[in-house]
């Protein structure tokens, strides 16, 4: 299940993805306009934390689901400004090591093009996310095999910024061909690649 949010605050409240169930990995991302340092709730691990110069910064936190998980997260922004975020939950994660290979992109000029950089995958069936964002409202289209989850776009403030979630299941392991995914605005885009090691149970 997911979750998302938008707003203009100084406080990101997530709920808790629809459907999680104890030992469900669930990770959050944040995209934070003005490049803000953010904090997250305890018992959240930091994954990826990408800094857009004073543009914008994106944030990858995920933890492992317990039986008695809260209905929402709230996340601590250093200063007002606008975010977009995303939660999703996933099943039959490895708990002891969830994370076969973590990588980011990000460009420091206007494109409507985001890169999805490869990485090397440990196991098969690896569930891989690819979090792609942009500084602008827009709408982002994903390349076939990303299976689009899904999209949340701030409103209309001075600054404004958009996220989307697209997943795949690699079938074996390896090294995952570099793509692109492509906004209908062009902006500032930022990449998050999370590669989800199944359970070996």
């Amino acid at each position: 299940g997911t979750s998302s949010t938008t707003g203009l605050d100084s406080r990101v409240v997530v709920g808790r993805p629809a459907g999680t169930v104890s030992g469900d990995l669930i990770v959050v991302t944040l995209h934070v306009r003005g490049g803000s340092e953010v904090g997250s709730p305890h018992g959240w691990n930091e994954v990826l934390n990408t800094r857009l110069s004073t543009t914008a910064r994106l944030v990858t936190y995920a933890k492992a689901a317990s039986a008695a998980e809260p209905s929402s997260y709230a996340f601590e922004i250093a200063k007002q400004q606008t975010y977009v975020a995303v939660a999703a939950a996933y099943a039959n994660v490895d708990g002891a090591a969830p994370f076969g290979a973590t990588t980011a992109w990000s460009s420091q000029t206007p494109t409507k093009s985001g890169t999805v950089p490869s990485v090397t995958t440990k196991a098969a069936q690896t569930m891989l996310l690819v979090f792609g964002s942009t500084t602008t409202s827009t709408s982002i289209s994903w390349p076939a095999g990303l299976g689009r989850v899904v999209d949340v776009a701030s409103g209309a403030h001075s600054y404004r910024g958009t996220l989307s979630l697209a997943h795949v299941t690699q079938p074996s392991a390896g090294t995952t061909a570099a793509t692109t995914y492509e906004a209908a605005l062009s902006a500032y885009p930022v990449t998050h690649v999370v590669a989800l090691t199944p359970s070996q149970r």
